[in-house]
């Protein structure tokens, strides 16, 4: 996200334990309280397959939108539906590609997941101020909220939907100028 948007100002809340695994009321409580302090953008790079969550997850992003917050999820890495990122209407959802330019993303065509980004190799901070390289729809999300740090800089008062409408322009004109023929 700095690298992209070097001036955005960033929160973490902790929702998951060491081993990179957490509980759903954890994740629940995590995106209350980012929805209660208004935080602008909400990056969740992380998501549950399990059932009980789906409607406290859609109540949440419902208020989350309700109140103004742009909320970026990933889709599950496997070929499964994951919550948050299948409630299209109140996010955005994002899988990683192969794509190395963050600021070349693209659609993804014909399902609920509406957004790629790069994913593929990406390095990333780690525990003790380390790095790792990884793969992962998780490392997708980030870029995306990048893009949207950038265009909140030079338009603070875009509502949820114009953000989802304008990087959907990009997309088209990033598909525009990925299928043009070169001279």
């Amino acid at each position: 996200i700095a690298r992209i948007a070097p001036e955005v100002e960033l929160y973490s809340i902790k929702v998951l334990g060491s081993a990179g695994l957490g509980d759903g009321q954890a994740f629940l409580a995590g995106l209350e309280y980012a929805i209660k302090h208004r935080y602008q953008v909400i990056n969740l790079s992380l998501g549950t397959t399990k059932p009980q969550f789906f409607s406290p997850l859609h109540d949440l992003l419902d208020r989350a939108y309700q109140a103004g917050c742009i909320v970026v999820a990933a889709a599950n890495n496997l070929p499964h539906p994951s919550f948050p990122s299948v409630f299209s209407s109140s996010l955005i959802s994002v899988i990683k590609s192969t794509e190395k330019d963050p600021l070349n993303f693209g659609f993804h065509f014909g399902e609920v997941i509406e957004l790629t980004a790069p994913g593929v190799n990406v390095r990333t901070a780690w525990l003790d101020g380390g790095h790792r390289t990884l793969t992962g729809n998780s490392f997708a999300c980030p870029h995306i909220v990048g893009v949207i740090a950038l265009l909140l800089e030079k338009h603070p008062e875009m509502t949820p939907f114009q953000v989802k409408s304008a990087l959907y322009a990009i997309a088209g004109e990033n598909l525009k100028e990925s299928a043009a023929p070169v001279e």
